[in-house]
């Protein structure tokens, strides 16, 4: 179960946003001297390229099998 979340917030934060000037947030965080890359090991959640994120729900069917 944790490892399907992990999957859904690494796709949810590795699209770029307006907001952040074509930023994802996985970036931010990645980039943020306080938190950076080892957090982002921490929590579980992966940098997926911008070719491979899905965000429908075709994500939890490819998750399911």
């Amino acid at each position: 179960m944790r490892k399907d979340i992990n999957i859904l917030f690494s796709n949810i934060n590795s699209y770029p946003r307006k907001s952040l000037n074509g930023k994802t947030p996985y970036q931010c965080v990645e980039e943020d001297a306080r938190l950076g890359k080892e957090f982002l090991d921490l929590i579980g959640i992966n940098k997926v390229d911008c070719d491979g994120v899905v965000l429908n729900p075709s994500l939890l069917k490819k998750i399911k099998k």
